[in-house]
């Protein structure tokens, strides 16, 4: 190193060095045992088989999703408020950017449209989950809402940069 005391060395000690470092590396790969393996092949196949779904040791178990909890009529009116939600939000978000006065309206229309959906439509929905699948029923409407808050964040967002502009 600049500035330090070290010794320089000389090449054949350089040589001398490298050709004990690798005497070194090869006695310390040579001296290495060949791991077996813990387990054969067929039974690690086997293993893997008896605990996949349908297996011997999965008899008994039972997976439940979401959509195997929920009864057909209440997943046919999620479905319902996804497709009413779906087409509110399709004419909302073509107002954006609002470029004429009449465009402007329809997004006011289009907001207030929205919270009328949101009153009518999904908090009823909601009570009526609380007091049927208490443990499900924020699972269910937590994207619908989801979707509605960004819409209305867009809506907040739009009224205050038009004020702004003012």
């Amino acid at each position: 190193m600049p500035g330090s005391n070290a010794e320089y060395l000389s090449v054949n000690d350089a040589s001398s060095i490298n050709r004990n470092i690798l005497n070194e590396c090869k006695q310390w790969q040579g001296g290495r045992q060949q791991t077996s393996n813990l387990v054969s092949p067929a039974a690690a196949v086997g293993a893997l088989g008896e605990l996949s779904p349908g297996g011997a040791l999965m008899r008994g178990f039972q997976e439940q999703s979401l959509a195997q909890l929920v009864p057909s009529d209440i997943e046919k009116e999620v479905r319902n408020l996804y497709l009413s939600l779906s087409e509110l939000l399709n004419h909302f978000w073509k107002c954006f950017p609002p470029t004429t006065s009449t465009l402007e309206q329809k997004a006011v229309k289009m907001h207030e449209a929205l919270h009328r959906f949101h009153g009518t439509k999904v908090k009823p929905f909601e009570d009526k989950l609380i007091r049927e699948l208490s443990p499900l029923s924020y699972h269910l409407t937590k994207h619908l809402n989801q979707l509605l808050n960004v819409a209305y964040q867009k809506f907040n967002n739009w009224q205050k940069m038009k004020t702004l502009h003012r």
